[in-house]
């Protein structure tokens, strides 16, 4: 069995990639998701998009870059996109927003301290239909071995619930007969807004899964499952995702490969606040792989400004003895926080060991 060595990594526009790969190879790693591919920093692409305003001078290309440096030395290479959070588009179609109960929109600074953080809303059929076409520009055209859906949800902040942008009341009222702004938590008929609410999601990651298998064949989807603001390591937070952020795990088994949990035990910055221990990671990985039914690559915290290097290591093991198939580290790259050559001594001795396994077990094969 191959297990996932892999990292989330956010590349600056002119990295060296080869001597990254080199880097990340010689610590073990098999898998990158590669942030910047699918829409970049602000939504802007870091390729030559027919479809996207572009991040780099005409010519440059990070993403075949990228691949050509990574590829070579036998790390898959999956591109990451950011579903719900696409500045540029935000700016270009601010009714696209996804809205908050009260009539914020979800953007800066209305709802959110960041300037970066415009979250639209994934129930809208336009910015559905321009996320399919981003998807099948990158499956055509590049050898990529995968798609990692983030943002692939609702926003949520304890401010209260989104959406009720004007497609999403007046769809529902149009299906329900109710306008979904009226419903109160435990009223009767919330739970059936809840279950639309998240078929809008699911229905979106199905559409993206076909899209991304008709263009490349044998490419993978994996989603980043949002485990913000959970307060216990009970079961049950995993009802409380679908009812934040609309991420129902059991109905979006069916299109997707692999779930990648965020379990960032320890990331009290705004805007996705949550402090827990160790513990918590394996528990949120058991509670996602018995819903969902389908692998987990738990994305865990390399960042020396709230992890200690043992404690990063100790997170990662922690979530393969739940069950985990594998591990994400965040974040690697461009985050000013992000870890130094100081994680490895620590990572190794889990990556290094699982590389070592699997070679084990593909001699005995042979």
């Amino acid at each position: 069995m191959t297990f996932v060595r892999g990292v989330f990594y956010c590349p600056w526009r002119h990295e060296d990639f080869d001597e990254t790969a080199r880097m990340l190879h010689e610590h073990h790693v098999n898998v990158v998701s590669l942030q910047r591919a699918g829409n970049g920093w602000f939504g802007y692409a870091y390729y030559p998009s027919a479809i996207k305003p572009h991040a780099l001078p005409e010519g440059e290309d990070l993403l075949a870059d990228a691949l050509r440096a990574f590829h070579g030395l036998g790390i898959a290479v999956r591109a990451h996109l950011a579903v719900g959070n696409d500045p540029a588009i935000a700016q270009a179609h601010p009714d696209w927003l996804a809205v908050r109960r009260d009539g914020v929109a979800a953007r800066p600074p209305e709802a959110w301290d960041s300037g970066s953080y415009y979250h639209l809303c994934p129930a809208r059929p336009e910015y559905q239909a321009y996320l399919l076409q981003v998807v099948a520009e990158i499956a055509q055209a590049y050898p990529i071995d995968g798609i990692d859906l983030d943002y692939i949800r609702y926003p949520w902040t304890p401010a209260g619930p989104y959406c009720y942008c004007a497609h999403c009341r007046s769809t529902y009222q149009d299906t329900a007969g109710i306008d979904p702004v009226t419903l109160e938590p435990g009223q009767e008929g919330w739970e059936q807004w809840l279950t639309w609410r998240a078929a809008q999601v699911t229905d979106l990651v199905r559409r993206i899964g076909e899209t991304l298998r008709r263009e490349r064949p044998g490419a993978t989807l994996m989603a980043y499952i949002a485990a913000w603001y959970a307060e216990t390591s009970d079961r049950s937070e995993v009802a409380k995702i679908r009812e934040r952020f609309g991420q129902d795990v059991t109905a979006l088994a069916p299109h997707v490969d692999a779930y990648a949990p965020m379990l960032y035990h320890n990331y009290p910055h705004e805007p996705f606040t949550i402090v827990h221990g160790v513990g918590w990671v394996g528990a949120m990985t058991r509670w996602i792989r018995e819903a969902g039914g389908r692998p987990v690559w738990s994305a865990t915290q390399v960042a020396p400004r709230d992890v200690s290097p043992l404690t990063a290591r100790l997170a990662a093991e922690v979530s393969m003895t739940a069950g985990s198939e594998g591990v994400v580290l965040f974040p690697l790259g461009s985050i000013a926080t992000s870890p130094g050559p100081e994680i490895w001594p620590e990572m190794d001795k889990v990556f290094g060991r699982l590389a070592r396994l699997e070679l084990a077990d593909r001699r005995e094969e042979a």
